[in-house]
């Protein structure tokens, strides 16, 4: 039980989430016959939940006003070249190539909806995005130029 109490604290103190709450509970560690396996049970399950935990605060910090995805987007009420593109952009190729995408258009025809929808697949894929409307940016740089700093995002 001592042991079973500084394999908990060690855990803890790496950072490791979801083996210790596998060290907690002791019903599991009787379901396995050899330490061997359920270290690598336990490792095993410390990635997939770090993978998960990944694309969460990826999402958390890119800044999305809300959470839009592009399942929900009404690809009919799109404009007509943006419903074009949008198979190619599901693809996040642009990203890979290093090409800029510019949503310009009427109010209400799915811009900000098709960028954070695109930037949450970012997400999912692993990119780090950060999402700013024109707006603030214009204002972050205006309040950058008259304080001479540079913010870093």
């Amino acid at each position: 039980m001592a042991k079973q109490k500084e394999m908990i604290d060690m855990c803890k103190e790496l950072r490791l989430p979801s083996i210790r709450s596998l060290l907690e509970q002791e019903v599991l560690l009787e379901q396995y016959t050899s330490p061997a396996e359920f270290l690598y049970f336990a490792l095993k399950q410390e990635m997939e939940d770090r993978y998960v935990r990944a694309k969460a605060n990826r999402i958390r910090l890119a800044n999305f006003p809300e959470k839009k995805l592009l399942e929900e987007l009404d690809v009919e009420a799109l404009p007509q070249n943006a419903a074009v593109r949008l198979p190619h952009l599901k693809e996040l190729k642009f990203i890979q190539d290093k090409q800029n995408v510019l949503l310009i258009g009427s109010p209400g025809t799915g811009k900000t909806h098709l960028a954070i929808g695109l930037g949450i697949e970012a997400c999912l894929a692993g990119y780090k995005v950060y999402f700013t409307s024109v707006a603030s940016l214009v204002n972050q740089l205006k309040e950058s130029r008259s304080a001479r700093t540079l913010r870093l995002v």
